[in-house]
């Protein structure tokens, strides 16, 4: 069972997270003073909390895409002043720092998401800085080689932001987000890494939001927060990964209501950290 867990950062929404070496790392992001470099790191074993020094992005950025490896963390895509960005941040566990890969994307786009296995990340939906396009691509990248494709198989089965994700070892979750039409959905979509191919499992959340965050457990995945309708939200919703069944667990429910959070997760707790 994970148990959920409220993280008090530097106040910043819009934020990534990778999770490497027992620890936590969010990076980026915006504080409403501006797009932020900053990398804050959760250690599990202690529940604190630090600022890493070194290890701050390359560049100024928000809305990313992130994913790891078990050596690296990687933060695609986003955007700085209406710029967007097809470049990843590669964030090196060992040494806490931080380099730039030039090309991580097929096409440069904010406000998407990522799932990983173990050898591959996978970037998946996002826009254009105006939300006139959304999109439906995957792009691929290779842990061995940092080479980038885009996986047509794999597009999401419809063109959507500020989506949430979580993965198993065998699958990638891409939940809810906002379409073309700026219409919040309620869809669950479901990509299998052992045939890189994407389905649509239905319109499984409660109730259709925006902006939410996802963490996972070896066996459930985790969707908390994020924008309704009626505003922001503390629901946390549970995909229960050998059934793809979802259902509300009040029990996790956020200690307030936020849009735009971030969350890890190590195996035995989930992290929710800003919005």
């Amino acid at each position: 069972m994970v148990t959920s867990k409220t993280v008090h950062v530097k106040v910043r929404k819009i934020t990534s997270v990778a999770v490497g070496g027992g620890n936590g790392y969010f990076s980026g992001g915006n504080s409403g003073g501006g797009d932020q470099v900053t990398t804050h790191k959760v250690t599990f074993s202690t529940d604190s909390i630090a600022t890493v020094s070194g290890g701050d992005l390359p560049a100024n950025r928000k809305s990313m895409a992130s994913f790891n490896s078990s050596d690296n963390g990687y933060f695609s895509g986003g955007d700085v002043s209406g710029t967007l960005y097809s470049s990843a941040a590669k964030f090196a566990f060992s040494s806490e720092t931080a380099s730039t890969l030039t090309t991580a994307l097929m096409i440069a786009r904010t406000r998407l998401q990522a799932t990983n296995s173990s050898t591959v990340g996978y970037s998946s939906g996002g826009a254009n800085d105006s939300g006139t396009v959304m999109y439906t691509d995957t792009d691929k990248l290779t842990f061995s080689s940092d080479s980038v494709s885009n996986v047509s198989a794999a597009a999401l089965s419809i063109g959507r932001r500020s989506i949430a994700t979580a993965n198993s070892s065998t699958n990638g979750y891409i939940v809810g987000g906002e379409d073309v039409n700026l219409a919040r959905t309620s869809r669950v979509d479901k990509l299998v890494f052992s045939s890189e191919t994407t389905s649509s499992l239905g319109n499984l959340l409660s109730n259709a939001r925006k902006e939410l965050c996802g963490c996972n457990s070896t066996t459930n995945g985790y969707f908390s927060g994020g924008n309704t309708s009626g505003g922001a939200v503390t629901t946390t919703e549970r995909i229960v990964f050998s059934s793809d069944t979802v259902s509300t667990v009040a029990a996790a429910a956020l200690t307030s209501s936020r849009s735009v959070p971030m969350a890890c997760n190590s195996s035995t707790n989930g992290y929710i950290a800003g919005g």
